[in-house]
């Protein structure tokens, strides 16, 4: 995936910043075989890296320098680091964009819209709230 994206935006003239690469990356969230996997590919330079094993986060954007920290911090001492519940995620997550949000001074913009990923009998069902 990472070589045709990248092939497509050297091919369609994507300007790739000096210092940081592309400026923009992914995240993929899915379920296979029964567990969670989340892959992400970074701003820089869109390589993927598999986020596994029993607790996995990510943050993106101008506010993650302050998101990851706090993630950090909300998985240590609220989800005692393991898997939280979706509810307890929910939340952490929300505090952790809040968080951002507020205090971030190059400014990270609201709303908080959080969308989850649960598996059923049937597949992959997406919900989201906002």
């Amino acid at each position: 995936m990472s070589e045709r994206l990248l092939t497509d935006f050297e091919q369609s003239k994507v300007h790739v910043h000096a210092q940081g690469g592309l400026r923009f990356g992914a995240l993929i969230a899915t379920v296979h075989g029964g567990q969670p996997f989340l892959v992400e590919y970074d701003s820089a330079n869109f390589q993927p890296e598999v986020k596994e094993g029993k607790l996995f986060f990510v943050s993106m954007g101008s506010g993650q320098m302050l998101a990851d920290p706090f993630l950090a911090f909300v998985a240590r001492v609220m989800w005692n680091s393991k898997m939280p519940t979706v509810a307890d995620a929910k939340f952490g997550v929300y505090w952790a964009l809040n968080h951002a949000i507020t205090l971030a001074p190059a400014g990270v913009g609201g709303p908080i819209i959080i969308a989850t990923l649960e598996a059923n009998q049937r597949g992959v069902d997406s919900g989201g709230d906002g």
